[in-house]
């Protein structure tokens, strides 16, 4: 059963860390000169995959107009995912990263 199971949690360390590299060169193709936020809001989704726009805001350190925007370009490239269905108070779901588990 530890065998198995440190496996298992090798093989999921695996693959988020190739998630992890996948997600940071698509970032800098796809960013450019936002890709320095982004990469921001990456790592921090790695520790916390459900976050909302005042939660970017407050992360990158930018208007919420630009927080707003930075997730609408991550919900376009298919990283994060709303879940609320709602216009206000929406939140997001690092999908991906959350089915590794």
């Amino acid at each position: 059963g530890i065998s198995e199971t440190a496996e298992g949690a090798i093989q999921t360390l695996s693959s988020i860390i190739d998630l992890k590299l996948r997600l940071e060169e698509q970032l800098f193709i796809t960013f450019r000169k936002r890709s320095n936020k982004a990469n921001i809001l990456l790592q921090h989704l790695f520790k916390q995959p459900i976050i909302h726009v005042n939660q970017v805001k407050e992360i990158t350190e930018t208007s919420f107009k630009a927080a707003n925007d930075l997730v609408t370009e991550f919900v376009k490239a298919g990283i994060l995912k709303e879940k609320t269905g709602y216009s206000r108070n929406r939140m997001f779901v690092f999908e991906e990263y959350i089915n590794l588990f």
